[in-house]
């Protein structure tokens, strides 16, 4: 397994995970990053051949929310989940300086705490916009059915609802990683009091869906609140103060009722807006 000896950092990049088939031509990765742009790298640490990690401080948006969106593309072949509006032209630059070739562009659902930039993106890359088919979205290429895969690269992504956070919520599985959206994060979840969210719901979600893949399946959520960019279903479920195997429905249900949450900040810009895909008029 050869040793990366050479890495180019972006100053837009919040932290970086590589999965490498052992050379340069032949790799995966994953890149995930936060808002603004000045950004102060802690870390690097790497393991060949398993993940190279960049550890940021945290505090680096308006409202302490660190919302994530994560690159990935196999050759030149990628896909993009979860863009944030504020951050697209940032985002075409990177895409167009790694020559990466962008084939779809997935939401994990209607969000809730800032606007997509999918629209903008498939303006300028051609690339198909995709969300479940039960998130209820105007304007979206492909409408996703449960179980349904995407191919890019050599690899295979599978989509499956995860409703619970909203019911249209849709999670991502591809060569032993979840991307959970706000389905699960790291140590929590996501809220269940608006949206069409439901706590019974989206007990079954986790515990049913993404709790059955392998304990060393890494997990990347939507969000990494306590900065940790992510984490493996194993751990969630010994360490996970809400969802733990000890835990039962009701226990969960008790929880995610008695948590009395601000209304969101940004809900009445971004829910219209992410309804339509980001389409403006």
């Amino acid at each position: 397994m050869k040793h990366f000896k050479n890495i180019l950092l972006y100053s837009f990049i919040c932290s970086l995970a590589f999965f490498t088939n052992c050379t340069w031509d032949n790799f995966f990765w994953v890149a995930e990053k936060a808002m603004p742009d000045e950004l102060n790298i802690e870390t690097i640490s790497c393991h060949c051949g398993e993940v190279i990690e960049i550890n940021i401080p945290r505090g680096l948006t308006d409202d302490q929310d660190t919302s994530n969106c994560r690159y990935i593309w196999q050759g030149r072949d990628g896909i993009f989940i979860d863009p944030v509006y504020e951050t697209y032209e940032r985002d075409l630059k990177w895409i167009k300086d790694l020559g990466i070739k962008l084939l779809y562009i997935l939401e994990t659902h209607v969000h809730a705490d800032h606007k997509t930039g999918s629209w903008e993106i498939k303006k300028a890359t051609e690339a198909k916009t995709c969300l479940s088919a039960t998130s209820g979205v105007q304007n979206a290429d492909l409408l996703l059915d449960d179980g349904q895969t995407i191919e890019f690269g050599n690899f295979s992504l599978k989509a499956f609802n995860t409703p619970g956070h909203t019911n249209g919520c849709m999670s991502y599985y591809v060569d032993g990683m979840l991307f959970t959206g706000d389905a699960l994060f790291i140590r929590g979840c996501g809220r269940t009091d608006f949206q069409e969210g439901d706590p019974h719901t989206l007990f079954k979600s986790v515990r049913d869906l993404l709790f059955s893949y392998p304990d060393e399946t890494l997990i990347y959520p939507g969000h990494d609140y306590k900065g940790v960019s992510f984490s493996t279903v194993g751990e969630e479920k010994k360490f996970n103060p809400r969802l733990k195997l000890d835990h039962s429905e009701e226990d969960f249900v008790k929880i995610m009722n008695g948590l009395n949450l601000a209304y969101p900040k940004k809900i009445d810009v971004s829910l219209p807006h992410n309804l339509v895909c980001g389409k403006e008029n």
